[in-house]
């Protein structure tokens, strides 16, 4: 902003619109080791705590665990299915396992 008090991130991977949780969904499949992937609720859990103490109450009483870990489901899902067609990385087993338990 002109005043310097504000800003906002642009993802230039890919612009539009979608759930923020997104970006956790990506982190983690490409950037955390599998054996910590295995406490995913513990990490979703630390997430939304820390999400909800930054937000305003109103909008953090809304945003619910549930809701972030809905969102969260169809992130990975969505994650999988994109990079079934370029190649597969990270922590892509436990992706895709977990991608399949969503679906079922």
């Amino acid at each position: 902003s002109k005043d310097r008090k504000s800003c906002a991130a642009c993802d230039f991977q890919y612009c539009g619109g979608g759930f923020g949780v997104v970006d956790v969904a990506y982190l983690l499949v490409s950037s955390v080791d599998i054996s910590v992937l295995q406490d995913d609720e513990t990490l979703l859990q630390h997430y939304h705590r820390t999400l909800c103490q930054l937000l305003p109450t109103e909008a953090g009483a809304r945003y619910t665990l549930d809701v972030l870990k809905r969102h969260f489901g169809w992130a990975l899902v969505d994650y999988v299915r994109f990079m079934a067609g370029w190649g597969m990385w990270g922590s892509s087993q436990w992706a895709t396992a977990k991608a399949k338990m969503i679906v079922d």
